[in-house]
C-alpha cells in the first residue's frame, strides 16, 4: 500500500515537468516555484516522522535526512559555483534533498517503483549522482553529432555550429566571433537587439551604418532580460 507521504510526495512531479519545460522553452526558472515546493516536502517529512513507529526507527529516518541535505544541497551548491549545474538545476536538488531524503514506495497493480534501491538509500543523492553521469556522456554525444554533420574539432565537444540568422533564437554562448574576439553570449545580443529596435538581420545588412553611434535611437528601448520571447508563462 502506498504510504500518505509518497502519494503528498507525488503532488510535486507535476511541478518539476513545469519547471522542466520552462527551462528548456525559456531558460528562466522563476524562484517563486520553489517555497511551495519546499513546503510540500517539509509537510510530507513531518507527516512520516510522527507515523513512525519505534525511536529507532525514527533515529535512522533522521539521520537519512540529515544525509541527504548534508550531502546533496553542498553538492549542489559545488557543481553550480563550478559553471556544471544553472541556477535552477542547483535548487532543485536542494529541494529534491528535502523531498525525497529516503526512497519513495509505490506499488501499482502488481509492480512497485523504484525498483531498485542503494545501500545507503538516499534517494536525492541517487538523482544528482544519475544527473552528472548523464552531463559526463552529454559531449560525447555532443561530439558525436557534430561529426556526423562534418565537423570534427576539439570544440565539437562543447558547442554546435548554428546560422548566424539563428543566434537570437538560441541560448548560449558564441565560442567566437572573429579573430582576436570572445564569445558572445546570446542573451546579451537579444538584450543589445531589443534596447536598439532592430533585428539582428536589419544589423547585418547594413553592417557600415550601424557600427557608428550616430545610428543609436534617440529613443531606446527597455533591454529585458535576454529571454527568447515565447508564450511560455
Amino acid at each position: 500500500m502506498n504510504s500518505l507521504p509518497d502519494l503528498l510526495r507525488l503532488l510535486a512531479v507535476p511541478a518539476f515537468a513545469w519547471v522542466a519545460w520552462r527551462d528548456i522553452a525559456t531558460r528562466r526558472v522563476p524562484d517563486r516555484v520553489w517555497l511551495p515546493l519546499l513546503l510540500v516536502a517539509g509537510v510530507a517529512l513531518l507527516f512520516e516522522f510522527f507515523t513512525i513507529n519505534g525511536s529507532p526507527t525514527r533515529r535512522f529516518f533522521l539521520v537519512r535526512v540529515g544525509l541527504s541535505a548534508g550531502l546533496v544541497v553542498p553538492l549542489s551548491y559545488a557543481f553550480w559555483r563550478l559553471g556544471g549545474f544553472g541556477g535552477a538545476d542547483a535548487k532543485a536538488f536542494i529541494v529534491l534533498s528535502v523531498l525525497f531524503p529516503a526512497y519513495p514506495a509505490y506499488r501499482l497493480l502488481e509492480f512497485s517503483f523504484p525498483g531498485v534501491e542503494t545501500a545507503l538509500g538516499i534517494f536525492s543523492l541517487t538523482i544528482v549522482t544519475n544527473a552528472v553521469l548523464v552531463g559526463i556522456f552529454y559531449p560525447v554525444a555532443l561530439a558525436a553529432r557534430n561529426a556526423l554533420a562534418g565537423e570534427v574539432s576539439l570544440r565539437s565537444f562543447v558547442a554546435r555550429p548554428i546560422p548566424a540568422a539563428d543566434a537570437t533564437t538560441e541560448y548560449g554562448r558564441l565560442l567566437d566571433v572573429g579573430p582576436g574576439r570572445g564569445g558572445l553570449d546570446l542573451d546579451a545580443l537579444r538584450m543589445y537587439l531589443r534596447w536598439r529596435g532592430h533585428t539582428l538581420e536589419e544589423l547585418r545588412a547594413d553592417r557600415s551604418t550601424y557600427r557608428h553611434s550616430r545610428s543609436l535611437p534617440e529613443e531606446r528601448n527597455p533591454p529585458g532580460d535576454g529571454a527568447i520571447r515565447t508564450t511560455a508563462a
